[in-house]
């Protein structure tokens, strides 16, 4: 019996029959007709890639990636967006249901009534971790700041105090008969009697005074401008709930264009695209309104609002488009003008809604009360 190494194989000679065996040098073997590691690697690697790209996520599921230097380098790796974040909305019944919710959790907590409950949160807008942090350190304070008493106390009529002074009409004494009000105000009887009995001869805060123009005045302003932002943001509401209807029109327009021009679903399906794009561009649009309605007027909101006209108009063009391919004239031109818009809607919009992200981020606006 001989030995001799030779490239990582032992030969082991018995007599005149040889053999062959793995030596600890070599871990690998190419025997005829049963493929390298390497070529195995690879070709799971192709598998894979193949796998990924066509959605089989259970057949990708078997090949072992334990080794990320294995995975195909040539997958997209796609990720969200800055302003792509997982959200689910609520309708106004969602929304009171949620509401109802978060008072039912609190109201045994602060210890006061229901409808006190869901004024305090309403004072701090809701945000449940700063109200609770405030009323447990002072619930006193919380509740003046707040206009919420739970047990007011009846007015009284008292007197007998050195040191009061009506603010009115500034008699003062020991011997002065004043009504004491929850607020701390204090006002003697006469001037209090007098004043409600006024009131209500008047009716209630006379339209022809100064005071009473100004708050009506104020008040037309303030509805011209709500139903300035109200009106665009329900017209794309409702534009928005019409998408369903282009897209069924948008689907027979596609199916004209393959029979007069001879052309497969491929070459057609642009039309489709530009409508998912559009209903991306309508959601987009009538919360914007709803955004901008509370922030303040200065140069940062100017800037928000070029680029909310600068989507809508764009929007509105790809619109009349896809609602009315056939205007124009020839398959390629077509194709050409809608893939343009497309686009450059789609520009707009991302630019549309990166911009605000960063301006939430910033604190870059100001919003009205």
């Amino acid at each position: 019996m001989t030995f001799c190494l030779s490239d990582g194989l032992m030969q082991v000679d018995y007599d005149d029959e040889e053999e062959f065996v793995y030596s600890e040098e070599e871990e690998d073997i190419q025997s005829p007709g049963i493929p390298s590691s390497d070529k195995l690697s690879q070709a799971q690697k192709q598998a894979d890639s193949v796998a990924y790209y066509n959605g089989d996520e259970d057949e990708f599921d078997d090949f072992d990636a334990d080794d990320d230097d294995e995975q195909p380098t040539s997958a997209i790796q796609q990720s969200n967006k800055p302003w792509e974040v997982d959200f689910k909305a609520h309708d106004l019944s969602g929304l009171q249901g949620k509401q109802e919710e978060v008072v039912n959790d609190l109201e045994p907590l602060l210890a006061v009534s229901r409808g006190s409950t869901a004024l305090l949160l309403r004072s701090y807008e809701w945000k449940t971790e700063s109200l609770v942090e405030d009323y447990l350190t002072d619930s006193n304070k919380v509740l003046t700041k707040s206009g919420v008493h739970a047990h007011p106390p009846a007015p009284s009529i008292e007197t007998g105090d050195e040191d009061f002074t009506c603010e009115i009409c500034y008699c003062s004494g020991g011997d002065e008969l004043y009504m004491s009000l929850v607020c701390g105000h204090r006002f003697c009887t006469s001037c209090y009697e007098t004043y409600v009995t006024i009131k209500i001869q008047e009716g209630g805060y006379n339209e022809e005074s100064e005071g009473a123009n100004k708050s009506v005045s104020d008040a037309r302003v303030q509805l011209e401008r709500y139903m300035h932002y109200f009106t665009r943001y329900n017209n794309h509401e409702q534009s928005a709930k019409f998408v369903l209807n282009l897209m069924e029109a948008t689907e027979k327009n596609m199916e004209q264009l393959q029979r007069e021009m001879t052309l497969a679903w491929i070459d057609v399906v642009f039309l489709k695209n530009a409508v998912d794009v559009l209903a991306d561009c309508r959601a987009a649009l009538k919360w914007t309104y709803v955004l901008a309605y509370y922030m303040v007027s200065d140069n940062h909101k100017v800037i928000f609002e070029n680029n909310q006209s600068d989507l809508e108009m764009a929007t509105e063009q790809l619109n009349e488009l896809v609602e009315d391919p056939s205007s124009l004239t020839g398959i390629g031109d077509i194709k050409r003008k809608v893939l343009d818009m497309t686009h450059y809607v789609k520009a707009r919009l991302d630019t549309l809604l990166t911009d605000t992200y960063q301006g939430l981020q910033e604190s870059r606006w100001q919003y009205e009360d």
